[in-house]
């Protein structure tokens, strides 16, 4: 039998390793060590029982200790396929991997692909997520600063560990046992990637979780140091103002929908001539906190970050480059003062704001709209360079040229065209003459067609400090994102939220 569907799903896993990389760059994740996400494949690893194992795939972890780059032999997660083999054998050595390497596999990935039976539509790619039952204790690895004068540079943890925010949400899923050994599903049910027989109505957006302390181990200096479980607020530090935010389960969907935008934005910056330098990789940041010049800090909705290789590592920004602000709980005068702040406080880093304007549905009418625009700072800002990814002019040989070079006609962006808003000075200008109304309650089944939201790519990149008159051809400047997939399950949603309240 041909192992093509495993190697491709192999090299599918491999491909996510940029995104966790990035996502371990976040504020607030790793304090401490520097961590690098290594790609071990199928390297074997030498069990406490004596026995030799190849995952499918595998991943582990190296930190800085001291002056020097320090890991594990054996991985952290691994991938377990199971295609000519029963799937009873992959989940039994899923037991093997999470209680014979001493607590250095957290978790185990299978991938079960059925048996593709002839002249029947049969053929799925279904996985799932082990971890030990119970889970194991988050661990500690040596501090980074050796001394305690060196740690004087060390960043202080996000949060401390409470019982509600021990790093790990249990497992939720069924148990399996073998020879005593004990493991958790961590999904309540299998998440099927492909199913043959949907034919082209394939599952939408399927999504596997891997959990940050999958990976990643705590500090000794600070072993109840513990990655945020994100709250969302505003801090206004002139007028020393705190505002708690929690967003209702409509906001939340938009906020899901936002983040399904993903593989379309990620796809159009690996068009040829659209990023010539720095590999970048799209990161979901969603309300990770932000700080401003002015000292406020905030959390927005959602965020759209990228990070860039520079120097054979990926480099984390700033503040989000795309942000998501809705507004239903609260005012939307409230959520274009914080545009503005986003546009004009986040040093030039923040470049467009996505508002969502969701009207309260009031009792006995049909006036619930989702409405989106996109904001930008008034006037435009330059289009600004960032560091190139090759260090050296001889490692430089190998830079992309860019495709086109800065003129008048294509300058990167057009301006923006609709209305101005002004607060406390800042001025910020709608991109779209006319707000994006992606649902309307009183339209019923009949919702505008294909509603379509548009990002430019300057909104997302800049060109390197080599090429700084770089530019990205015209017919690729820009980026649609069609808004019809949230039709359906907004009609779902005001149609129930009025059956239980009226």
């Amino acid at each position: 039998m041909s192992d093509v569907p495993i190697e491709m799903i192999k090299n599918c896993l491999a491909g996510l390793a940029p995104a966790m990389e990035a996502h371990m760059l976040l504020e607030g994740v790793v304090p401490c060590g520097d961590p690098v996400l290594l790609t071990l494949g199928a390297c074997a690893a030498t069990f406490d029982n004596g026995d030799e194992r190849s995952p499918d795939h595998s991943f582990t972890v190296m930190t800085q200790q001291g002056a020097k780059l320090v890991g594990d032999d054996t991985p952290s997660v691994v991938l377990e396929i199971s295609f000519s083999q029963s799937e009873s054998d992959a989940i039994q050595k899923a037991c093997k991997w999470l209680y014979h390497t001493n607590h250095s596999v957290r978790a185990v990935i299978t991938c079960r692909l059925t048996y593709p039976i002839p002249w029947t539509p049969t053929f799925r790619v279904v996985f799932d997520v082990w971890v030990r039952e119970p889970l194991d204790d988050i661990g500690t690895v040596p501090c980074q600063f050796v001394t305690d004068e060196e740690a004087r540079s060390h960043n202080p943890p996000a949060t401390v560990a409470e019982e509600w925010d021990d790093g790990r949400l249990g497992s939720v899923g069924p148990t399996f046992i073998h020879d005593g050994m004990i493991i958790r599903r961590r999904n309540v049910e299998p998440v099927v990637a492909f199913d043959e027989a949907l034919g082209n109505d394939q599952p939408v957006n399927p999504v596997l979780k891997v959990h940050v302390y999958d990976l990643l181990h705590t500090c000794d200096r600070f072993p109840d140091g513990r990655t945020p479980v994100e709250l969302q607020y505003d801090w206004e530090a002139a007028a020393h103002k705190l505002t708690l935010r929690e967003n209702c389960d409509v906001q939340e969907f938009i906020v899901s929908c936002i983040a399904e935008w993903r593989p379309t934005l990620q796809a159009h910056m690996s068009e040829a001539g659209v990023a010539p330098c720095g590999n970048p990789v799209l990161v979901f940041a969603g309300a990770s906190k932000v700080s401003f010049d002015n000292g406020d800090e905030r959390a927005p909705d959602q965020s759209l970050k990228i990070f860039t290789l520079q120097g054979g590592h990926y480099v984390r920004p700033s503040a989000p480059s795309v942000v998501l602000e809705t507004a239903f709980s609260q005012k939307e005068s409230d959520m274009m003062a914080k545009t503005c702040r986003w546009l004009h406080h986040t040093n030039g880093s923040t470049r467009a704001v996505i508002t969502c304007k969701l009207t309260y549905p009031v009792p006995q009418t049909h006036t619930f709209q989702a409405a989106f625009d996109v904001w930008v700072r008034e006037p435009l800002d330059v289009i600004r360079t960032v560091t190139c990814q090759f260090a050296s002019d001889e490692e430089a040989q190998c830079h992309d040229p860019p495709a086109k070079m800065a003129a008048e006609w294509d300058d990167g962006r057009l301006g923006a065209v609709g209305p101005t808003f002004m607060h406390d000075g800042m001025v910020i200008r709608r991109r779209n003459i006319e707000s994006i109304v992606a649902f309307d309650e009183a339209l019923g089944n009949a919702q505008p067609l294909n509603p379509v939201l548009l990002l430019h790519i300057y909104d997302f990149l800049c060109p390197c400090d080599r090429f700084p008159h770089g530019r990205v051809p015209v017919e690729l400047q820009w980026i649609d994102l069609p808004l019809a997939s949230i039709q359906p399950s907004l009609l779902v949603w005001i149609l129930s939220y009025r059956a239980e309240r009226y």
